[in-house]
């Protein structure tokens, strides 16, 4: 049986972010001084962590995906506190800030740590910064900031770095991972994707190749899964044309790029079994035609 698990312990050079909101800030300066306290137990280098202060917690996520999408970051935390009101503002910030930053960690493979306290009174605000700890417990002059999210979130980031150090990595070259990558362009960015990008991804396909090397196609292109009436009337990529398809629509691009990805994965799948007598009746039957 194979077990990972991360150490807190000092992480190889890259960045550290940490974002913190100013709003309480009585409060959130308490989290940055446990995070950065925990950060330097481990050896981390202040040349090595930056701190960005946001106005609110509404504005972590932004910053956060900033950062998430350059290169050499290891890991973000997050901290911020929202307190309940009268009204339940607090609980749609909560919601979509909670929900930002998981999707952040995820989509760009960073660790990003959710520090934000969320509570209903300001005195459970201050407990959670440490205050709490510093007047009742015992232990305080052992660890000053036990009790401090902030600390505990500076850690959970060491562990993470170190744990995804040791995971196994993920192959972003596979179709999947790239028509994932574009369509997040496209929402993202909101602007027309070139054919340079459907050129630099698997989805375009040498026939020739293909069809001495896997078989992929056979020589008779008409049959395929299909209909002649349901095709349209696109012939595929000029491979004489060097100007390619540079203002060509978005969605166009889409389309074209799905179709030949529908009929790499059709023909391939078709190299590997025989053919029915159904359709080697049809077959026969259009070229008696």
């Amino acid at each position: 049986m194979i077990n990972f698990e991360g150490k807190a312990k000092q992480p190889p050079d890259g960045e550290i972010v940490i974002i913190v909101s100013k709003f309480n800030g009585s409060i959130t300066e308490r989290l940055l001084d446990g995070a950065l306290a925990r950060l330097r137990e481990s050896a981390v280098n202040e040349q090595n962590v930056t701190v960005c202060r946001v106005p609110g917690a509404f504005e972590i996520p932004i910053v956060a995906t900033r950062y998430a999408e350059q290169p050499n970051i290891l890991a973000i935390i997050c901290l911020g506190v929202v307190i309940k009101g009268e009204t339940p503002h607090d609980e749609h910030i909560n919601r979509a800030v909670s929900l930002e930053i998981a999707k952040i960690g995820t989509d760009n493979e960073v660790p990003t740590i959710f520090g934000l306290l969320t509570c209903n009174t300001v005195e459970q605000a201050i407990a959670r910064s440490g205050g709490a700890a510093a007047t009742h417990d015992k232990a305080v002059g052992k660890n000053a900031y036990i009790g401090n999210k902030g600390y505990e979130a500076a850690e959970a980031a060491l562990e993470m770095i170190d744990l995804m150090q040791q995971l196994p990595s993920i192959d972003h070259t596979t179709p999947l991972h790239e028509m994932t990558n574009m369509f997040a362009k496209l929402l993202s960015d909101n602007r027309h994707i070139s054919s340079d990008d459907i050129y630099e991804t698997p989805f375009r396909f040498d026939e020739e190749k293909d069809s001495a090397d896997n078989n992929y196609y056979d020589e008779d292109k008409d049959e395929q899964d299909f209909d002649d009436e349901e095709e349209d009337d696109f012939d595929g990529f000029d491979e004489d044309d060097d100007d390619g398809y540079d203002e060509t629509d978005t969605k166009e691009l889409f389309g074209i790029m799905m179709k030949e990805l529908m009929e790499h994965s059709v023909n391939k799948k078709a190299a590997g079994k025989k053919p029915s007598k159904k359709k080697t009746a049809k077959k026969n039957k259009k070229k008696r035609r």
